[in-house]
């Protein structure tokens, strides 16, 4: 229960397909005039290959909060995958959650299915009874699969009860589709077989005999009968209008609203009854004419929206790759083709030092969300933290639209990235066309933003890796010459270049080792560090440092700071050796800036320096 409103949630794939939109629009109606509320956790493909953008896909289903659902409702039949179909099973008996299974038993649950035993003899017994015929043959769905082995038994008990011989000879097997199907049929042709009613397990099956039939010039029904089964939309408006059996997924609907209502908790198990759609392939209905353009116009312009839906979304995607935060994201999908929804992301996924390609999460969603987009309102400069438990903002308001939320999962490839919510006013089926276009267009986008702003940080984590010395903890010589230059471009127009090499490196190693003349080297660049506030300094060499200041310096002064500190390092250090080091100084003239020679200057007077220093030494 969420907000005093129980929760039946939906686990199925593909929602766009015209059955379960269909089943979810008659099976909220009732929940809803009763007090539910419904969620429907869904994925755009079927799960079959169990691919890495599968397993992102079926994240959606780690949505679910067990503890708040009261009822669950699996489509076992879309999910082409056992794996997430137990996962969810035993999840729910594991938290007392009721189940109920559609057109699949699970033993416990509540499994509410057609009865394709029933609906099938129904037009089978018509053509028997009604048409008194007495040869049939069969086209079979797959050979032992359960769903087509009750379709044939149905067909062996009548043709027992109506005294008609019915043998394997009289089967043919068309696996439920076109090519298996034509074969069979042009078998029966060619072996001159035909009887007079051919049954078909599916109405897909009955349309492709008919097309067969009628290019070798037999005429349905007039030469032979042709039956199928379903009712599916394409029945309709074939030559001759196929007699079938309708599933109705709107009754089914109804039927799993009222057991989820039920207070019998038990499994059991509840059919719904075809309804017989009595037509014109088997002679009962005279050919009526139906207007093909209206059905073309309806499907070109679903065609139509469809394809400027997906030009927008791909000029849309684009742009969120390269956006710098989220309310410029925001602004991105502020747009007609985004409404009646919401995305909320992980937190971590706003967060350019979590690695992409890696759950950082103990779950696969974590606890803490962000909200990305609200179609309602803006988050711009407004608190978009919000916790997973919380579903969506604005929660009670969206119940109140007794809509279902539909929730999918946003990733890249199989990282869960967060996930939309649905919840369309007065939804056609179009609407349920988008959910699956919308979020991986989204997705996509998320995912290269979020890679995006991952290879930045990596790439300024590389920069300032590199960018300083690792001894010293000055710049390096490369990027020295960039914060140089960049000193320049700012507008300075005097320079004081500062050159120090440690005198004696060699003895220093060759007496007292590599760490010692380390250390040496470490105490003069802190001896210039502080000499030169205002400027930058870079290890340029093994031993030769150099500092650049944006203004002309007193060059004794420099001189003078950087002997005081090593002298007094000198004084308390307790070290075998004293450190000292040559320096030279310059300062620009006329405005010439140039690195180069004011190197050169700085060098030459540094040499000149050492020399002397060494002179005196020796």
């Amino acid at each position: 229960m969420i907000n005093g409103y129980k929760i039946a949630a939906v686990c199925t794939a593909r929602i766009h397909e015209k059955y379960v939109y269909n089943f979810l629009r008659s099976f909220n109606k009732v929940l809803t005039e009763n007090g539910w509320r419904v969620f429907v956790y869904t994925v755009d493909s079927d799960l079959f290959y169990n691919t890495r953008s599968d397993k992102g896909e079926a994240a959606v289903f780690g949505l679910i909060d067990y503890s708040m659902t009261d009822a669950l409702l699996l489509f076992p039949n879309n999910i082409h995958s056992d794996t997430v179909i137990e996962d969810i099973a035993v999840k729910c008996e594991q938290n007392g959650v009721r189940l109920l299974m559609i057109d699949r038993k699970r033993e416990g649950a509540i499994n509410i299915m057609f009865d394709y035993h029933g609906g099938f003899k129904q037009t089978v017994r018509h053509v028997l009874e009604v048409h008194g015929i007495r040869k049939i043959h069969l086209i079979a769905g797959v050979k032992g699969m359960d769903i087509s082995e009750t379709r044939t038994d149905a067909v062996r008990e009548l043709a027992e009860e109506f005294g008609i011989p019915f043998g394997d000879e009289d089967i043919s097997y068309g696996d439920f589709w076109s090519v298996p199907t034509e074969k069979a049929c042009e078998k029966l042709i060619m072996e001159n077989r035909l009887p007079d009613a051919l049954i078909c397990a599916n109405d897909m099956t009955a349309i492709t005999a008919c097309s067969v039939l009628r290019k070798h010039g037999i005429n349905v029904p007039e030469d032979i009968i042709v039956t199928g089964f379903d009712g599916i939309e394409e029945s309709k408006y074939t030559y001759p209008k196929i007699t079938t059996a309708g599933c109705d997924f709107g009754k089914l609907g109804e039927a799993a609203a009222e057991a989820v209502m039920d207070k019998d908790a038990g499994g059991r198990d509840i059919y719904v009854m075809p309804d017989p759609i009595i037509s014109e392939s088997c002679g009962c209905l005279k050919t009526s004419v139906v207007d093909a353009s209206e059905i073309v116009t309806d499907y070109q312009n679903a065609f139509n929206r469809y394809l400027n839906e997906e030009r927008k979304l791909a000029r849309i995607g684009s742009k969120l790759q390269v956006c710098g935060d989220l309310d410029e994201l925001e602004d991105k999908l502020r747009d007609t083709v985004f409404y009646d929804m919401t995305c909320v992301l992980k937190k971590e996924v706003t967060d350019p030092t979590f690695d992409p390609l890696v759950i950082n999460t103990p779950t696969l969603f974590g606890k803490d969300m962000v909200v990305l987009f609200e179609a309602d309102e803006s988050y711009k400069d407004k608190p978009r933290e919000m916790a997973l438990s919380s579903v969506i903002p604005r929660l009670d308001e969206i119940f109140e639209r007794k809509v279902p939320l539909i929730f999918i999962s946003l990733h890249f490839i199989d990282i869960p990235l967060g996930y939309a919510c649905f919840y369309f006013n007065n939804a056609v089926i179009q609407d349920y066309n988008k959910i699956g276009q919308t979020s991986r267009t989204i997705s996509a986008a998320i995912g290269g933003y979020r890679n995006m702003r991952y290879q930045y940080r990596l790439r300024e984590w590389i920069e300032e890796i590199y960018k300083y010395d690792e001894l010293t903890g000055l710049f390096t010589r490369n990027s020295f010459r960039r914060e140089y230059d960049k000193l320049v471009e700012s507008g300075t127009e005097e320079m004081t270049m500062v050159l120090c090499d440690l005198n004696g490196l060699k003895i220093i190693n060759d007496n007292y080792s590599h760490s010692e003349g380390d250390n040496a080297i470490k105490k003069v660049a802190e001896a210039l560090k502080a000499a030169c506030p205002g400027g930058i300094c870079s290890k340029h060499g093994g031993d030769e440092l150099v500092a650049a200041i944006p203004e002309k310096r007193d060059q004794n002064e420099i001189r003078e700071s950087v002997n005081k500190y090593l002298d007094d390092y000198n004084k308390v250090s307790g070290k075998p050796y004293k450190v000292s080091a040559s320096i030279g100084i310059c300062c620009s003239e006329n405005g010439n800036l140039d690195f180069s020679a004011l190197f050169a200057k700085a060098d030459e007077l540094m040499y000149e320096e050492k020399v002397k220093s060494k002179m005196l030494r020796e």
